[in-house]
């Protein structure tokens, strides 16, 4: 019995390690992300040294979607479809995701993020926002 036991054991650690094994893939090239990822109305803005991806969608009153951790821009589409019939919708890519990459500066603190916003919104000539 723990002979066979033993030989299940073996087989579930082959299985895992194998699995493990086929999982392991580089990084996809930024360039083709930017080519999946980046269609119109993508757009591309230079601030604190970062190509922000952003996306300004419709027309009105600005409505800004800022997106979670381990998300992006296009957390918000659906959302986008339906608030961009009545608003300017504009949403973009937080230094650290999505397509804009990593922060030179290796500063991800909530000062920094509000800074960043701050010259984003500057940027995209918003003063008042939902």
């Amino acid at each position: 019995m723990l002979k066979k036991t033993l030989y299940v054991l073996a087989a579930i650690i082959a299985l895992l390690v194998i699995g493990f094994i086929t999982q392991l893939k580089g990084d996809i090239p930024l360039d083709k992300l930017k080519a999946d990822l980046a269609q119109p109305p993508s757009k591309f803005i230079r601030i604190d040294g970062m190509d922000v991806h952003y996306r300004d969608e419709g027309a009105g009153y600005p409505v800004v979607l800022v997106h979670g951790m381990s998300s992006s821009l296009h957390t918000w589409e659906d959302w986008t479809k339906v608030l961009s019939k009545k608003y300017r919708v504009v949403r973009m890519d937080l230094p650290g995701y999505g397509l804009t990459g990593p922060n030179a500066n290796n500063d991800y603190s909530a000062a920094y993020y509000v800074k960043f916003m701050q010259e984003f919104l500057d940027s995209m000539g918003i003063k008042d926002c939902y």
